[in-house]
């Protein structure tokens, strides 16, 4: 079972399945791979977000729609917000 939570300062990931556990990243950290668990008698395979996310993201044209000279929803955090004020203005470039 995979539950996701999100808060503006950490995304989890946590798999429960035989003991297993998950992680957690923030929005500063790059997305970790992972392995996905399968049936026990299959190999799990490494998944890796990045790649797909990013795909989403081109191929949507998220950055057309998304009005990154406004305040995201929900806010974030003063060293977020100072974050990712330096990211969009070394993009913008």
């Amino acid at each position: 079972m995979l539950n996701i939570k999100y808060t503006p300062e950490i995304v989890s990931f946590v798999v429960t399945d035989e003991g297993r556990s998950g992680f957690s990243f923030n929005m500063r950290d790059s997305i970790p791979t992972f392995r996905l668990p399968l049936l026990p008698e299959d190999e799990e395979p490494v998944i890796d977000l990045t790649p797909l996310l990013a795909g989403v993201y081109d191929r949507a044209g998220y950055n057309l729609v998304i009005r990154y000279d406004q305040p995201p929803k929900p806010l974030l955090s003063e060293q977020d917000t100072a974050w990712s004020a330096e990211i969009l203005s070394a993009s913008a470039t």
